[in-house]
């Protein structure tokens, strides 16, 4: 399957490539700028610990290796381990697949004519994000389940030292509500998205390789949904799946989101002196 691959922007007219390009560019310094307040931030804080980068590769290993296993995470709860860590590869699937389809789109095809996004690698790399947007939706659904449904004490944000009705945690119950929501919405309408496409376009090349997509657009069909309607529908869902996606990544310095930079960041950074004890006065 040589010639297998789609167009990106299929279907599109050049003034909403254009208005994409711009809402990207304004997204990405809003991002930006979100990061330099929390770099500020944390900067402005008593100093002590400054970064050398003595050890900084065998600290950098370190940390990939703490995240890829998720050793730091649902240490006494296999549930949150499992949750969690779909959730956050299934994310970094998605993530890996966008720089992939931009790096194609955007450069490799502008110089080196017709990229790299073809063929087998278009194939395996349609399975892959597939399996990323299925173990995303999953792991969310999890979180969900466990934060509405089982709803453990430590989630309750409940504090110990004061009662309920001296304190309130409704913003951050409500931030986390934000963060799955979207989580959610960005897999699902992706899905939604690739199933509308193969009712319109009935490509030419093995569609098992994007599972998921496949399986939403037996279930349009059965539906009743022809081609003319998923077309309209494939466009109404790519520009609310790239809106809810722009938007996604503009809030994530300033909601909970931002641990995904913060706690990769802290594993790197840490102060290998904290937490032990200092010698005694006096040299005792």
């Amino acid at each position: 399957m040589a010639g297998a691959t789609r167009d990106v922007f299929e279907h599109l007219p050049e003034e909403a490539v254009v208005l994409f390009y711009v809402l990207t560019a304004i997204t990405l310094a809003v991002f930006f700028f979100g990061l330099w307040l929390r770099v500020r931030k944390y900067r402005s804080g008593r100093g002590g610990y400054r970064f050398t980068l003595a050890g900084f590769p065998g600290r950098l290993g370190a940390a990939i290796w703490t995240i890829a296993k998720h050793t730091t995470i649902g240490r006494d709860d296999a549930y949150v381990r499992i949750s969690h860590f779909l959730t956050f590869w299934g994310f970094a699937a998605l993530f890996a697949a966008t720089a992939i389809l931009t790096l194609d789109n955007d450069i490799a095809r502008r110089f080196w004519p017709p990229g790299f996004w073809h063929g087998t690698f278009f194939l395996g790399y349609e399975f892959g994000a597939d399996l990323g947007g299925v173990a995303l939706v999953v792991g969310v659904l999890m979180l969900m389940v466990r934060r509405w449904v089982l709803r453990p004490f430590r989630l309750s944000y409940r504090r110990v030292d004061l009662p309920p009705e001296r304190y309130d945690r409704g913003d951050y119950s409500r931030g986390d509500a934000l963060f799955l929501v979207v989580l959610l919405g960005l897999g699902l309408s992706g899905f939604l998205l690739e199933g509308a496409r193969l009712v319109a376009d009935h490509p030419d090349y093995p569609t098992s390789f994007s599972f998921a997509g496949a399986a939403v657009a037996v279930l349009l069909r059965a539906g009743g949904l022809a081609s003319g309607a998923a077309e309209t529908l494939r466009l109404v869902t790519w520009w609310s799946h790239a809106l809810f996606a722009l938007a996604f990544v503009a809030y994530l310095p300033y909601g909970k989101g931002v641990h995904m930079f913060l706690d990769p960041a802290t594993l790197v950074l840490r102060d290998e002196l904290a937490g032990r004890r200092l010698p005694a006065a006096g040299g005792a």
